[in-house]
């Protein structure tokens, strides 16, 4: 089993792929022990570890600044399943995740034949890259985007008085 991870930071778009075969326990973090060095105020040394058991991936948030799983704070200590398509945020670092497997799973006695090629469903793609605009005003209002128009208005009008 192959431990596929994708990481974008706010300065860039494209997604960083770091693979690791036979995972069983990661450390991730700004300390040396991290296979990705994630820098940054409010990324700990250690600050997230990550288990394959089972076949699945667990996330275990050990940080004292915190992290987010799809947007919600992730309760220190205690190791949270994730799942396809999940998102983990650490400080200005954005993870996904891929599990893939060396050879395939056994399929039950009672099983269909497998599909052709052809009929198999497309592999996943991997994550599409985070804007650094949405991400930077995606907390940004329509009432915080009204007062901003209205300070800049009111600046050009008193300077174009002020020049006269």
């Amino acid at each position: 089993m192959e431990l596929l991870l994708f990481v974008t930071d706010g300065s860039s778009e494209a997604p960083q792929q770091h693979r690791f075969p036979e995972p069983e326990r990661l450390t991730l973090g700004r300390g040396p022990q991290s296979p990705v060095l994630l820098d940054g105020p409010a990324v700990s040394r250690e600050h997230l570890t990550l288990d394959v058991r089972d076949g699945e991936l667990w996330a275990t948030d050990v940080s004292s600044n915190g992290s987010w799983i799809n947007g919600r704070t992730m309760q220190s200590g205690a190791p949270q399943r994730v799942g396809a398509g999940d998102e983990i945020r650490i400080g200005d670092y954005l993870l996904r995740f891929r599990l893939e497997r060396d050879e395939p799973v056994p399929a039950p006695p009672d099983a269909d034949p497998p599909k052709a090629a052809a009929e198999a469903a497309p592999a996943a793609a991997p994550p599409p890259p985070l804007s650094l605009v949405k991400a930077m005003l995606s907390g940004v209002t329509f009432l915080e985007w009204t007062a901003l128009a209205v300070i800049l208005i009111a600046a050009a009008l008193i300077s174009v008085w002020w020049l006269r």
